[in-house]
């Protein structure tokens, strides 16, 4: 990560480059919790446009399965799409015009809901369920398709997590820690 890397200041993070640079995470979608979460604070917005910002997927199986966050090429959207389910979508995307914490949950079989800066944003309006997930580790900066990356994306990323679903004051909560650990950093969240 030489070069693309800086841990404090108004440029800290850590920037992809949308050719063929991503983060192996080494946690795979079939060891991820089942009600889960992926969230990203992004710190500058590249150049979108079909870009992925994390996920995995295995198109075009039979049964496609995706776990993934995204942007939309037009228009620029912040997508969301958890184990199956519809994607649910956020316009204009995060980080387009500010710094922003997009993070988005699903709870067993209910619809993705996406949170903005802590606050919830969109819910799908319905979802396509399924039990088992894909044995890939998820990427960052790309999505691990069958273990190739695809879409690399170019955003600057000041933090990046996946885990266990969130309720929305659980979220509303993890947006004001990762915001105070960004000023702490020196990296302002707007």
């Amino acid at each position: 990560v030489q070069g693309d890397y800086s841990e404090t200041g108004a440029s800290g993070g850590l920037e992809g480059d949308a050719i063929n640079k991503y983060l192996e995470t080494g946690l795979a979608g079939n060891v991820a919790p089942v009600d889960l979460h992926l969230s990203v604070f992004v710190a500058a917005s590249g150049s979108r446009g079909s870009q992925r910002i994390m996920g995995i997927d295995d198109f075009p199986a039979a049964g496609w399965r995706a776990t993934q966050l995204s942007y939309g090429a037009s228009p620029a959207t912040f997508q969301a799409l958890l184990r199956g389910s519809a994607t649910a979508s956020v316009t204009p995307a995060i980080g387009s015009t500010y710094h922003a914490i997009g993070t988005a949950d699903r709870n067993s079989n209910s619809p993705t809901v996406v949170y903005v800066d802590g606050s919830q944003s969109v819910a799908t309006a319905g979802t396509t369920n399924y039990t088992s997930e894909i044995a890939t580790e998820f990427y960052v900066f790309a999505l691990n398709r069958n273990n190739t990356q695809q879409n690399p994306c170019d955003d600057r990323l000041g933090a990046y997590s996946i885990g266990r679903h969130m309720t929305a004051g659980q979220a509303a909560s993890y947006y004001a820690a990762i915001r105070a650990f960004q000023d702490a950093l020196g990296r302002p969240v707007p």
